[in-house]
């Protein structure tokens, strides 16, 4: 687990913005941006003390994907998008409770009985899944799913979704 300023314990919220709005965490407004930019558009005044890329923010800025947000010395932020075409803003605050209040994972001592071998056969050629994500229409994603795996129910794809998305993340 990382415990960091941008680790799982620092995130203390994420915006998905389709109009203009404030944010409790960074002063400014934040509206989504018309295209062809992409990204968000942040409008502040210098006294808010916003950074996007190292530069104080005075006026109205585009803020995209590849851009650094700094607020205050602790609050970080950076632009998210699952498609390209809706964006938001994932926070992070290097002094969070959760970091605060931290006191380590609970774990139980090795034992080899616990061990299981196993060998990994490759399924060969993949299929895809197409499945909905935030459970938004449109906001579609796919990932392989092994030749001969059947999905009877409901139950099943979801926890097939959980474990697929817990491997990706290490």
């Amino acid at each position: 687990m990382q415990i960091g300023p941008q680790g799982i314990l620092a995130e203390i919220n994420r915006y998905f913005i389709s109009e203009p709005c404030s944010l409790a965490e960074i002063p400014g407004t934040w509206s989504s941006a018309s295209e062809p930019q992409q990204g968000l558009l942040l409008s502040s005044s210098a006294d808010d003390k916003i950074e996007v890329d190292g530069k104080i923010v005075d006026g109205t800025m585009l803020v995209t994907l590849m851009s650094a947000i700094r607020y205050i010395h602790r609050i970080t932020a950076t632009v998210i998008s699952p498609d390209g075409i809706n964006y938001g803003i994932r926070i992070w605050d290097s002094d969070s409770d959760a970091i605060r209040n931290f006191d380590g994972i609970s774990s139980y001592p090795y034992n080899p009985e616990w061990v299981v071998k196993a060998a990994y056969l490759s399924p060969g050629k993949h299929r895809t899944v197409s499945f909905e994500l935030f459970n938004q229409a449109g906001l579609n994603s796919r990932f392989a799913l092994p030749r001969g795996y059947q999905i009877s129910n409901k139950r099943e794809a979801m926890n097939l979704l959980r474990m697929h998305f817990s491997i990706k993340s290490f």
